[in-house]
């Protein structure tokens, strides 16, 4: 990073070329805390699923372009 806290010009450019700019305003600072450790905690990596008290939750691939309004076509 810059000086001004700016990511570097050589990621700026990575960043447009990937349609990765959703990216930039997601941040751990800006989450809840208390609710990460909730969901890390109910994580189960071999069903890569959520289990809740109301059921078990996949996170899908849709959900994340939402999400971090990523970009999916290609």
């Amino acid at each position: 990073m810059n000086k001004l806290g700016a990511p570097h010009e050589c990621i700026q450019v990575a960043v447009q070329m990937y349609d990765l700019g959703g990216l930039i305003h997601a941040s751990y600072e800006n989450a809840n805390r208390g609710l990460l450790c909730a969901f890390i905690e109910r994580w189960h990596a071999e069903t890569n699923t959520f289990h809740l008290p109301i059921g078990e939750m996949t996170v899908m691939l849709d959900d994340v372009s939402n999400l971090l309004h990523l970009s999916i076509v290609g």
